[in-house]
């Protein structure tokens, strides 16, 4: 009787243990999170075990998959490949943990994955490292478009104000470092409430996207340009003449299309000479006071009223 309860009993516990690596093995695929061990003592590289989601994740097929070192790294990013077998021999010299961190896995039908990771040293097992693995691709993708949409503008496509400055700062550490001159440019759409009080909003919306197009089509790739906000626009582009980008930009509106309604610009421009460090915010200051100046030059001067309140004769 004794031989017979311990073979149920052994059932018993092998029927749990295979219900147990199940559910597990559900949960990790429902999660994209995969596991590894590997026994950092053995040479001369070491056990190495994946679980089935580890497979998955990396694209191959569990039963047919050989696990060699040079395997294994053909599904590794080539730019990530150093990164990950730093951390790796790091923690087999030290044994240390593996804090997380993220790589791009190459699946060998060339689809790129971004692979989060970390790596605990087994708490009962000295020299067995338990690494988990999760397919992070779809969530980078949603943040990276968060990211986007709040650096870019959605009407027009280009940057927004924080969009202009995030970029601007780098572009002028490398200007300093070239010693590249730097222009600014600050761009109005003067008739703006015009467009909109006679044409309709979406006539304004329009007239803002053609002048976004505009500055596409004047100024290079290379050449950082934003959307304030309303109806102001910004460019940063490497010159050493006020007037010259100015001019630029003014001939190719001349030279553009005709339009209804009409896109009318005021300008102003503020140069950082190398080696003036002078920041993007103080050059925006400038260049905004320099549009103001050239829309004040165009405005009309109201006529002299003389007392009583009768106007004089033009």
């Amino acid at each position: 009787m004794a031989v017979v309860r311990d073979v149920t009993e052994r059932k018993e516990s092998e029927r749990l243990l295979r219900q147990s690596h199940a559910v597990l093995e559900g949960t990790q695929a429902l999660a994209k999170v995969g596991s590894w061990e590997w026994d950092v003592e053995e040479e001369p590289s070491g056990d190495v075990v994946w679980s089935r989601q580890m497979y998955a994740i990396h694209g191959v097929d569990p039963e047919t998959f050989e696990m060699s070192r040079d395997a294994v790294d053909a599904l590794i990013h080539p730019e990530d490949r150093d990164t990950l077998a730093f951390a790796l021999a790091e923690a087999a010299t030290s044994r240390r943990d593996i804090d997380g961190f993220t790589y791009r896995a190459v699946r060998p039908d060339g689809a790129v994955r971004w692979i989060w990771t970390e790596g605990r040293f087994h708490p009962d097992r000295p020299g067995v490292l338990l690494g988990f693995v999760q397919d992070i691709t779809e969530r980078k993708a949603a943040a990276d478009e968060l990211e986007r949409l709040a650096l870019v503008d959605e009407l027009t496509g280009l940057r927004n104000r924080r969009g202009f400055l995030t970029a601007a700062e780098p572009l002028l550490r490398i200007a300093h470092r070239e010693r590249h001159d730097v222009v600014v440019l600050y761009i109005d759409l003067d008739n703006m409430k015009a467009i909109n009080d006679r044409y309709g909003h979406a006539a304004g919306d329009q007239a803002l996207a053609d002048t976004a197009a505009l500055l596409r089509d004047t100024f290079r790739e290379s050449d950082l340009i934003a959307r304030l906000g309303g109806d102001e626009f910004c460019v940063l582009l490497y010159a050493s003449s006020l007037d010259t980008p100015v001019e630029r930009l003014m001939a190719s509106l001349a030279a553009g299309p005709a339009r209804t309604p009409a896109i009318e610009l005021s300008v102003g421009a503020a140069l950082r000479r190398d080696p003036d460090s002078t920041p993007v915010e103080e050059l925006l200051r400038r260049a905004d006071a320099a549009m103001y100046a050239d829309k004040g030059a165009k405005a009309p001067r109201p006529r002299a009223t003389r007392p009583g309140g009768r106007k004089r004769p033009s």
